[in-house]
């Protein structure tokens, strides 16, 4: 079993995104906020938990299109769970400065040719 802080831990747990071979992807909505920007759009997510890091990625290929960080890191950004309702993340990235991310799950599963991709990664 992978062990996440309780932020993550508990926004896993409720929204029941943990699948039975243990990658956790899903379909979210995303709320980006900056000084100059504020953006809202769909994306598929991923979380990892190796060792001593837990990541979470932003699978959409128009994230890098509005310059958003496509991962975050526990412990470098902080993470708070709203209970039911979203996992937000507050960070500073070069581009874009200090931000505020909303990630609010759509589903519980990414599609099936992002799982193929991921375990492809993982296995090989």
């Amino acid at each position: 079993m992978k062990t996440f802080t309780q932020s993550l831990s508990g926004f896993i747990t409720d929204f029941n995104l943990t699948r039975q071979d243990g990658i956790i992807c899903f379909d979210s909505t995303i709320y980006f906020s900056s000084y100059t920007n504020f953006i809202q759009m769909p994306t598929e997510v991923q979380i990892i938990s190796m060792e001593n890091i837990e990541l979470v990625y932003l699978l959409s290929p128009d994230i890098d299109r509005f310059f958003i960080p496509d991962m975050y890191t526990v412990g470098k950004e902080f993470f708070k769970y709203i209970k039911n309702a979203a996992l937000i993340i507050k960070g500073h990235s070069t581009i874009q400065g200090r931000y505020t991310l909303s990630i609010h799950p759509e589903g519980v599963e990414c599609a099936p040719e992002t799982l193929k991709e991921i375990h492809g990664r993982t296995y090989n």
